[in-house]
C-alpha cells in the first residue's frame, strides 16, 4: 500500500443503522492486523463503544419509542400499537424481546452476562414493561 492507500477495518454491533461502529485505520494490512491483535485493548474499545452509544441512543428517542415486535395472524406487528411499553430500553440500548408460554420480557443487549441489566417483565394489568425491584 503506497501514495496514502490504507487498510480500514469496521466493527459493526448489529445490523442497523443505529449499531455503533468502530473503524481501525492502518497504514497497511499488517498493521491493521496488529492494531487487531491488541485483543485486551480492542475487546475494551468494543465494550466502551457499545456501552456509550446504546446510552446515546436512549436520550434521542421519543416516550412513544418503538414497541416489541410479535407475530399476529402470520404478521410482525408492534406489541402495542405504537404506544409507550414502559422499560424497552437500558444504558445498553433497546432491549430484546423474548417470552415464553406465561411470561414475556425485555432483556440487555449488553454481551458480558456479567454487564447486563436485569430484565423488565411484562406486567399483564397494565401491558408495559417493568424492571422488578
Amino acid at each position: 500500500m503506497t501514495d496514502g492507500n490504507k487498510v480500514r477495518v469496521t466493527l459493526k454491533g448489529g445490523t442497523g443503522y443505529d449499531a455503533p461502529w468502530i473503524t481501525i485505520d492502518g497504514t497497511d494490512v499488517a498493521d491493521a492486523l496488529a492494531q487487531l491483535n491488541r485483543k485486551d485493548e480492542v475487546k475494551e474499545l468494543v465494550d466502551t463503544a457499545a456501552k456509550i452509544g446504546g446510552y446515546f441512543a436512549s436520550t434521542g428517542k421519543p416516550a412513544g419509542a418503538a414497541a416489541p415486535k410479535k407475530f399476529e395472524g402470520g404478521r410482525v406487528v408492534s406489541a402495542g400499537g405504537g404506544e409507550h411499553q414502559g422499560d424497552t430500553i437500558c444504558v445498553h440500548g433497546q432491549r430484546t424481546y423474548r417470552s415464553g408460554g406465561s411470561w414475556e420480557a425485555m432483556f440487555c443487549p449488553a454481551r458480558e452476562k456479567s454487564e447486563q441489566c436485569p430484565p423488565a417483565w411484562k406486567d399483564k394489568k397494565t401491558g408495559k414493561f417493568a424492571v422488578k425491584d
